[in-house]
């Protein structure tokens, strides 16, 4: 893979991967990836050998609160279609744009009133607790908007009757991962499910 690939992803921790999976006690599937390795170099050694659940996990997990929602409600899109209005997806996208106690609450009051088989209140759960307002008050468990996360963009993943193959999902979702993680809005690809 192109060096330049891994360069500037700047949203992403510098440490070594084992700081970011710690907080959560998460741990990749793949064997050969070294805990020890910096994010960037782990995110090279797993693309190198296809591990894409654990490149899924290591955006997740690694990504900043905001940002890491924002790749679960690309996902969310994904699976309900660019003119669904799920309540639970609306309120985690308006947080995304505007951060605050407002937008918080509104993704609160959502959650509440989302049936149970809501396909989006993940992104709603990421949005609540990425909220600084939650992780200053010690409130959220560790790890728990990167398992949000991790779920909706699984759920986008392995979607039944979705159009084309999981790896050509897989492959858009994870350079969605890149694009934010750079900086960039994520919106690469069109909406898997968008009809023309």
């Amino acid at each position: 893979m192109d060096d330049a690939r891994y360069a500037g992803l700047r949203k992403l921790p510098p440490g070594p991967l084992s700081a970011l999976l710690a907080p959560a006690r998460l741990m990749l599937d793949s064997p050969r990836c070294d805990p020890a390795l910096p994010v960037c170099d782990a995110l090279r050694a797993l693309e190198a050998e296809g591990a894409r659940l654990d490149l899924v996990k290591l955006f997740a997990h690694g990504l900043p609160g905001r940002e890491a929602t924002w790749w679960g409600c690309l996902a969310a899109r994904d699976l309900v279609g660019a003119e669904a209005q799920p309540p639970t997806l609306i309120a985690a996208e308006a947080w995304v744009f505007r951060p605050g106690a407002d937008t918080r609450a509104a993704v609160e009051a959502a959650m509440r009133d989302a049936p149970p088989e809501d396909a989006t209140g993940l992104c709603a759960l990421a949005a609540f607790h990425a909220d600084p307002v939650a992780a200053d008050g010690g409130m959220s468990p560790p790890g728990i908007v990167g398992m949000a996360v991790q779920g909706a963009v699984l759920m986008s993943l392995f979607q039944p009757d979705a159009p084309g193959d999981v790896a050509a999902r897989g492959a858009l979702l994870i350079e969605r991962a890149f694009d934010i993680a750079r900086g960039g809005s994520g919106r690469v690809g069109p909406i898997i499910q968008e009809q023309s």
